[in-house]
């Protein structure tokens, strides 16, 4: 279904293949578990978390050359999970 509000997933591959479920799954758990209530404000604890989601792109064969856009751009997401339900 496409539409005004359709926007193609951010972790989408060359191929247009996506990341599969337990890929994301695992992703999020990861963000959870390792999130402290000010972690989008402490550049240390960022920059933990974007090394948490590098790993986990780069075990699951995330080209390189894209990881550095995929990483920011998860971030960016959670922040604004934060701001929504915070």
């Amino acid at each position: 279904m496409t539409g005004p509000s359709f926007k193609p997933h951010p972790l989408s591959q060359p191929t247009g293949s996506l990341l599969s479920g337990i890929q994301h799954h695992e992703l999020l758990e990861q963000l959870r578990q390792n999130a402290t209530d000010d972690w989008h404000k402490r550049e240390s604890a960022r920059a933990r978390m974007r090394v948490l989601v590098k790993r986990i792109l780069k075990k699951y064969g995330y080209p390189p050359d894209l990881a550095e856009d995929a990483v920011k751009l998860v971030l960016e997401q959670a922040e604004a999970l934060l701001r929504q339900f915070g």
